[in-house]
């Protein structure tokens, strides 16, 4: 709490004075020495005390050869090393990144040369150049294009045509887009800007490599595989044995099977196909890397695992969503039900394919490719 030195003020009236507060004691516990102090404040080593005049609201000092500032903040006094970076927020300050904190000025740790954090909600960065701090919300990114670009990913970054200029939110790393048509990357790499159409992905290969999906391509002579930059997942064959690269956290992985956690409710039985084995003990299905779905009971009922934007779903049966043209009638096999309120038949796992009769017109359904199709018997 601060204390006062109080001096003899001026009169407000007849026979009546105002106390005039002149000067304020604030404590301070030194690591040192303290010197270098703002002309008009002095400091008390008894008391550890500043004594500092009521119109002085910052002050520096030197305290063990430290340069430090005074200042009240909010009626409070408070204390930062004097190489402490200014910043005028707009808002409140959050999200800081780097062990930096911040209370009047940003306390950078050191070795910290650039730092993220929000302002009033706006992602900002701040880092050393030239040994200066300098803040910003956005990268301006000078790219020549071959093309007319389209199709940026995310939303979030934009191109000026006038410029040739990417507008890259600084908690953006990297972000896709067509250039021509073709699917170029840029990317975030040691503090520079680098533009790819296309991954150079190390490899040593078992055996001849065949199969390769997604327009990858694999170089025998680098063992490298020229993956396109908008793949991010692709299979093939390594000496005959199924294989799956994927990029995890910016990284190439590459397995020959998935590990696949499941709590089973009874026993497995029944898995299509063969290649698909359950280890009862882990409780974990082992999967091929070139099988993205797979049936199986489990207790006796028909369930099947699938492979769905990277993750293993599980269910025991689909939801088919179907218009119908009037009454739903004559349903073949019986295990499938249609339910009128949301307009889906629900259709067990293990059923492929079902009759059914839509205002006396003869339907099929069938599973193709993964969906679901209707034609006329």
């Amino acid at each position: 709490m601060n204390e006062y030195i109080i001096s003899t003020g001026q009169p407000i009236g007849a026979g009546a004075y105002q106390p005039k507060i002149v000067e304020v004691y604030v404590s301070y516990e030194p690591n040192g020495a303290i010197t270098d102090l703002t002309v008009g404040v002095t400091f008390d080593s008894v008391k550890n005390e500043f004594v500092v005049p009521v119109d002085l609201p910052i002050f520096a000092f030197n305290d063990n050869g430290v340069a430090m500032i005074g200042s009240l903040v909010d009626g409070e006094w408070v204390f930062i090393d004097y190489f402490d970076v200014s910043y005028e927020p707009h808002g409140a300050i959050t999200d800081l990144t780097g062990g930096v904190t911040f209370k009047i000025a940003f306390d950078i740790p050191d070795g910290v040369d650039s730092f993220d954090f929000k302002d009033n909600g706006v992602a900002m960065r701040g880092s050393l150049v030239d040994g200066e701090w300098v803040f910003f919300d956005h990268f301006d990114v000078s790219y020549e294009p071959n093309g007319v670009i389209t199709g940026i990913m995310p939303s979030s970054v934009t191109f000026n045509n006038a410029k040739n200029e990417f507008v890259v939110p600084v908690d953006v790393s990297f972000f896709t887009f067509d250039d021509n048509s073709v699917a170029t990357r840029g990317s975030l790499v040691n503090g520079e800007w680098v533009f790819i159409d296309h991954f150079d992905v190390s490899y040593e290969p078992n055996g001849a490599i065949t199969d390769l999906t997604g327009g990858v391509t694999f170089d025998s002579v680098k063992n490298e595989f020229d993956v396109p930059i908008d793949v991010s997942t692709f299979d093939f064959k390594d000496n005959g044995v199924a294989m799956r690269g994927s990029l995890v956290n910016g990284e190439w992985v590459f397995i020959d099977h998935f590990d696949v956690s499941y709590e089973p409710n009874g026993t497995i039985t029944d898995i299509v196909p063969s290649s698909v084995t359950f280890d009862s003990v882990k409780n974990e299905f082992v999967v091929p890397a070139d099988v993205s779905f797979f049936t199986f009971k489990d207790n006796g009922v028909a369930t099947r695992g699938w492979f769905v934007n990277g993750e293993w779903v599980f269910f025991d049966h689909f939801d088919v969503s179907y218009e119908p043209n009037g009454a739903i009638t004559d349903i073949s096999p019986s295990v499938v039900t249609f339910d009128s309120a949301k307009n889906e038949f629900v259709v067990p796992v293990g059923v492929s394919s079902f009759t059914f009769d839509d205002n006396g017109v003869d339907m099929i359904g069938s599973l193709v490719d993964g969906e679901w199709a209707f034609a006329l018997q």
